[in-house]
């Protein structure tokens, strides 16, 4: 018997979200073969998405698959890092406003953000940019009142 998470909802025709899953959850679904008709899996900090190729999957091949995905036994592997290059300042970032606010320059606000390691806890959602867990607390800011609602000018 295929028994499903009550955390099941549909997006729309063709995509499932399994809310509140464990890391272990979603790395589980991530590494677990893919039948035919799941397109893609797309994890959040907390959710999953399954991405069908089209409405007509059959309930019981994804059902199956989730199913047997958190039933596979937990993935042992070595974590894997990745080292990366990171472009500071310029005129799409706040690098100067960050730097002012916590009263510091610029270049220390970078050796602070290079000097720790990131989980990264979600992926898929703009191609190839990986989205980082949290900040040291030294980084930490509160979000903006109001969203830039456009691009800095360059002078």
């Amino acid at each position: 018997m295929i028994r499903l998470p009550d955390s099941l909802e549909w997006l729309g025709d063709t995509a499932i979200i399994l809310r509140h899953r464990s890391k272990e959850e979603r790395i589980k679904l991530l590494r677990y073969p893919k039948p035919k008709g799941i397109v893609d899996i797309i994890c959040g900090p907390s959710d999953v998405v399954i991405q069908l190729a089209d409405p007509f999957v059959s309930e019981r091949v994804w059902a199956q698959f989730i199913n047997d995905a958190f039933s596979s036994p937990t993935f042992e592997g070595a974590q894997v890092y990745h080292q990366f290059h990171v472009r500071y300042g310029g005129m799409d970032t706040d690098l100067d406003v960050v730097s002012s606010i916590l009263g510091c320059d610029e270049e220390e606000v970078i050796c602070l953000h290079g000097e720790n390691e990131y989980e990264v806890v979600s992926t898929g959602f703009s191609p190839g940019f990986a989205y980082l867990g949290e900040l040291p607390a030294s980084l930490q800011l509160p979000r903006k009142s109001i969203p830039a609602l456009e691009e800095k000018k360059v002078q």
